[in-house]
């Protein structure tokens, strides 16, 4: 392993999200700072992690790898040659981006402040897609057990209504 210190414009492409065209159709999802915020028939971004700009959600970091809106709320970031686009999701998600905002009355996070943040990063690309596997896998194991909560929580909620609202428990016909 070759973690070095690097400054994220080093590594980061950094492009401006713009003012979108959002509805409740469309082919795209629309990212504004807090992750999605509905749908748009066109794109300006595919392929690149996506940060939170201004506001509460300052330093919120989203992956999308598909072609999508970035709202002139979030800061789109690709990185260079050499640097996978999961290790660096996962490597922002886990920097503390927020502290690095400015602003008084509105947490604001410019391209000039991230250029200058130091974060560390494993140079070898290889070892890149080893550790952003691993954390996917965590990841996707997450959500499946967030899906299987949402059954579990709907089911109860059925079993209730059915017992204490209809009346129909076990040995009911007998009460």
């Amino acid at each position: 392993m070759s973690i070095q210190n690097i400054p994220l414009g080093d590594v980061l492409r950094f492009f401006n999200g713009k003012a979108p065209n959002a509805t409740e159709t469309g082919e795209f999802v629309v990212y504004g700072s807090n992750g999605t915020i509905g749908r748009s028939a066109e794109f300006n971004n595919e392929n690149a992690v996506i940060l939170g700009r201004v506001g509460a959600y300052c330093g919120s970091v989203e992956i999308c790898h598909d072609k999508f809106w970035a709202s002139d709320n979030t800061i789109v970031v690709k990185p260079v040659h050499g640097i996978d686009l999961r290790y660096l999701y996962y490597r922002l998600k886990s920097s503390p981006l927020r502290s690095y905002a400015g602003g008084a009355a509105q947490p604001l996070i410019t391209h000039g402040i991230l250029r200058s943040i130091n974060v560390p990063f494993e140079r070898d690309l290889h070892a890149q897609r080893r550790m952003a596997a691993i954390l996917s896998a965590y990841d996707d194991l997450i959500e499946n057990n967030r899906r299987r909560i949402q059954l579990l929580e709907q089911a109860a909620r059925l079993l209730y209504k059915e017992w204490f609202v209809h009346l129909r428990f076990p040995g009911h016909e007998h009460v």
